[in-house]
C-alpha cells in the first residue's frame, strides 16, 4: 500500500516531469559527437513543442520529416545573427526525397539553411526543397538551390498552409510541371517580409517558372530579385475557376532587380554553345533551349522563333530539361527532323503549354 509519504514524492516527481516537459529546451546537433546529436532528425524526433534544434556547420545528408512538430529548426545564424552560417550548414536531400517535409505542425520555423538536391516528396514527386502540408511557419534566411522534381514545387510548397518568408533565396530549381521556384496552392497564404526581401530567380517549369498560384485570395510579394522585370505567366502565374494563368491584380510584385536581361530577337541553340553567349547568332548559341525560353521577350509585335542546331539535347547530354513550357509568340524550329533530336530520356514529355498558350510553333525536330 502506497502510504503519504511515498503519494507526496510522487506528487513531486510528477511536478519535476511535467514542468520539465513545459519548459523549451535547445537540443543541439553537432556532427563530431560533442553534441546531443549528430543527426537532425533524431533530434527533431527528440524534442517538444516548444524546443529549438540548433545546428552546428556540416552538410547533413538527410531527408527532414516533421510532423505535429511546433519547434524552430536553425543553424547558428539563429543565435549569432550571422547569416553566412546558412552557406555553411546544408541539407542535402542527396537525391532521395525532398529535404524538409512539414506536415500538421502549428508553428514551424526554419532559419539559417542551405537546402539542396531534393528531388520531391515520395507521396506525389513534388516539391524539392520544404514542403508546408497542412502546417503554418516561417522560412527565414535560408536558401533553396539546386532541387529539381517530376511533379510540382521545385524548390518550396505550400499546401493548405500559411508562411512567412524573410530574407530567402529560392533560385536553380527545376521541376516538370508547375512552380519551378515557389509553389502554392489550396488557399495558402504566404506573406513576404517586405524589409528583409527574399529572391526567387533561375527557375525553371512548364509554367510559372518562378512563381504559381492555383486558388488562394491574393499574393503580394516583396522580392529583392526576380528573374525578368516583366510579369506573364510563363515566369509568375496565376490559376483559379477564372482565370486562364495570366498575373491579375491578385498577384502583385515589388521588385528592386532583375537576374536576366530579357532579349527581344530570335536565340540560337547548339549543344556546343554556352549560356553565357548573346545567342543572338549562330556563332554565339547558347547551350540549352530552356535557358533561350528563359532568356526570349516574345509578344505579338515581335513573334520570335529558338533556332536548334544539329545535335542531341537530353539532361545527361547538355543539361537538357524538359518538358519546355510553351509561350505565346514563342516557336522553336530544328535544323531537320533527324538532325535535332530531343531526348527526354523516359522522364516525360517534350513540350507542355499552359490552357490558352496561342501563336507558336514546332517543326524540324526528333
Amino acid at each position: 500500500m502506497i502510504n503519504a509519504k511515498t503519494t507526496k514524492y510522487l506528487l513531486i516527481i510528477a511536478g519535476i516531469v511535467l514542468y520539465t516537459c513545459s519548459v523549451a529546451q535547445t537540443i543541439t546537433v553537432k556532427q563530431d559527437g560533442t553534441g546531443n546529436f549528430t543527426t537532425i532528425q533524431a533530434a527533431i524526433n527528440a524534442a517538444w513543442p516548444g524546443d529549438t534544434v540548433l545546428v552546428w556547420p556540416g552538410t547533413y545528408y538527410e531527408n527532414l520529416n516533421i510532423e505535429n512538430k511546433n519547434l524552430v529548426l536553425g543553424s547558428l545564424t539563429l543565435t549569432t545573427g550571422d547569416v553566412s552560417y546558412r552557406y555553411q550548414t546544408v541539407i542535402d536531400g542527396h537525391d532521395s526525397e525532398s529535404c524538409v517535409y512539414v506536415e500538421y505542425s502549428d508553428l514551424f520555423e526554419i532559419n539559417g539553411f542551405t537546402l539542396q538536391h531534393g528531388i520531391g516528396h515520395w507521396t506525389n514527386g513534388g516539391c524539392g526543397g520544404i514542403w508546408f502540408f497542412c502546417s503554418d511557419g516561417n522560412i527565414i534566411n535560408c536558401v533553396v538551390k539546386n532541387n529539381q522534381v517530376n511533379n510540382s514545387a521545385g524548390g518550396v510548397g505550400f499546401t493548405i498552409s500559411d508562411a512567412f518568408l524573410s530574407n530567402t533565396s529560392i533560385h536553380h530549381n527545376r521541376c516538370k510541371d508547375q512552380g519551378g521556384g515557389i509553389y502554392i496552392s489550396h488557399a495558402s497564404n504566404i506573406v513576404f517580409d517586405s524589409v528583409n526581401r527574399c529572391s526567387v530567380y533561375m527557375n525553371y517549369a512548364s509554367q510559372g517558372t518562378d512563381i504559381f498560384m492555383t486558388g488562394g485570395d491574393s499574393l503580394y510579394a516583396y522580392l529583392d530579385t526576380l528573374t525578368v522585370d516583366f510579369y506573364d505567366r510563363y515566369y509568375v502565374a496565376l490559376v483559379d475557376n477564372s482565370e486562364s494563368g495570366n498575373p491579375n491584380n491578385k498577384i502583385k510584385l515589388d521588385v528592386r532587380h532583375t537576374y536576366l536581361q530579357p532579349v527581344v530577337s530570335d536565340l540560337y541553340v547548339s549543344p556546343w554553345g554556352n549560356n553565357n553567349n548573346s545567342g543572338t547568332s549562330p556563332d554565339q548559341p547558347l547551350k540549352n533551349i530552356w535557358y533561350a525560353s528563359l532568356l526570349a521577350k516574345p509578344d505579338s509585335l515581335n513573334p520570335l522563333t529558338v533556332y536548334i542546331d544539329t545535335g542531341t539535347y537530353a539532361l545527361s547530354v547538355n543539361d537538357e530539361w524538359f518538358p519546355i513550357g510553351g509561350r505565346d509568340y514563342l516557336s522553336f524550329k530544328g535544323g531537320g527532323k533527324y538532325k535535332a533530336v530531343l531526348d527526354a530520356e523516359n522522364y516525360g514529355p517534350h513540350f507542355r503549354s499552359a490552357n490558352g498558350i496561342k501563336n507558336y510553333t514546332l517543326s524540324g525536330m526528333s
